[in-house]
């Protein structure tokens, strides 16, 4: 794990040099690099290969899955429905 953690420096301490030397500060370009990157677009689909090299993702060769849970998942249908009442504690939906 000391090796990621270095590698994860190296990553950071080249992103901010970019950002204030080629980017002039500009979020909109941080954001636009960050976006069409091949990292934030990897599938998370299984790759036989690298998970004989990597099994446990330590790499990050992959995007990790997430289960969405319920109360997403229901917010998210009544949010598609225009029926999702936004205040805090808003009233129950049988």
């Amino acid at each position: 794990m000391c090796g990621l953690a270095y590698a994860s420096h190296l990553l950071l301490d080249w992103l901010a040099v970019w950002f204030r030397d080629d980017a002039k500060g500009s979020l909109k370009a941080l954001h636009r690099l960050i976006v069409t990157s091949a990292t934030y677009r990897q599938s998370s689909a299984h790759d036989p290969a690298m998970a004989s090299v990597d099994p446990g993702n330590r790499l990050l060769w992959r995007m990790n899955r997430t289960r969405l849970d319920a109360d997403a998942i229901r917010d998210a249908i009544l949010a598609a429905s225009c029926r999702l009442d936004m205040k805090m504690g808003g009233a129950a939906i049988p």
